[in-house]
């Protein structure tokens, strides 16, 4: 059977990255297939056209905040859930690179036309689901940072240029956080369900989208030096291997304080803390190559 597709493109990606779209759908049509192209209109509508969606497969067409949003609307659906699949029209595309998915238009309409389903682990923070990370201090208020001017002016670069002037907004603060019961004061908390993050850089080597876990990494050092290091070690690809870096896998976290504190969820800031963040039991089918760390 061949399959009903219905792709959500968040319109703000750019007219560049817009010809990828095109020549994915017209690489669909040349196959038989009739794809359904609907465009957002306003924050949170992938989510509502997600959670309506009459179809087999639901992509997402854009970066990671569209991403988030029509996850979330997969999930949260009653009864039976179409699988997902994503066109990397973002900046930068962690999922696409965890995918392992090819960049040419005839490889991502094979991918989404009848590559393989495979189970992808879902996070949940305080309700609202996430796919690739959650975190808080210096990496939430990077995302703050993070506006769409500066990635387009810079690209990758502008994720070192947020990291620095983050650290003049949380450099200085503590978070307790409890992991799977166990309690930690540290100065960093960057959940992640992939090897990469913000990039090509690996930070959790042993993350993996298809296994039932998370990974969080947790500065134990405090201050701004200290996050300057570990920015630094990650432009470096370096991060996991310092020893004041903690890489623990994880099923429950809770960042109990201090309150009222930023935590992007896929790279938007949605929460603030006191959060709670962990696993969701059941996995979301999503199009692939094969999965690669």
């Amino acid at each position: 059977m061949m399959r009903r597709i219905l792709i959500i493109h968040n319109p703000t990606a750019g007219k560049q990255r817009t010809k990828l779209l095109d020549g994915v759908v017209a690489a669909l049509r040349l196959r038989g297939l009739a794809p359904e192209v609907v465009t957002t209109e306003r924050p949170e509508h992938a989510t509502e056209l997600a959670l309506s969606a009459d179809a087999d497969l639901v992509v997402a067409a854009g970066g990671d905040g569209t991403i988030n949003e029509v996850v979330h609307g997969l999930m949260t659906r009653d009864g039976a859930r179409p699988a997902f699949a994503t066109l990397p029209l973002g900046t930068i595309n962690v999922l696409a690179l965890e995918l392992g998915l090819p960049p040419d238009v005839v490889g991502l309409a094979g991918v989404l036309a009848d590559g393989p389903l495979i189970p992808v682990t879902v996070g949940r923070a305080n309700g609202r689901h996430f796919l690739l990370t959650a975190g808080a201090g210096v990496d939430a208020a990077a995302v703050k940072v993070l506006s769409p001017g500066l990635k387009k002016m810079f690209g990758q670069a502008a994720y070192y240029i947020a990291l620095v002037s983050a650290l003049f907004i949380e450099g200085n603060t503590v978070f307790d956080i409890k992991i799977d019961g166990a309690m930690r004061r540290v100065s960093s908390v960057i959940v992640t369900n992939a090897a990469r993050y913000a990039g090509d850089k690996v930070v959790a080597p042993n993350a993996h989208l298809s296994v039932h876990d998370l990974h969080v990494l947790i500065g134990l050092r405090h201050g701004r030096w200290n996050l300057m290091r570990y920015g630094v070690a990650y432009m470096r690809g370096v991060l996991p291997y310092l020893p004041d870096v903690q890489i623990v896998s994880m099923q429950r976290l809770r960042i109990a304080a201090p309150a009222g504190k930023p935590v992007q969820l896929d790279g938007d800031n949605r929460l603030t803390t006191p959060v709670d963040i962990e696993v969701v039991d059941e996995p979301l089918m999503v199009a692939s190559v094969s999965l690669t760390n």
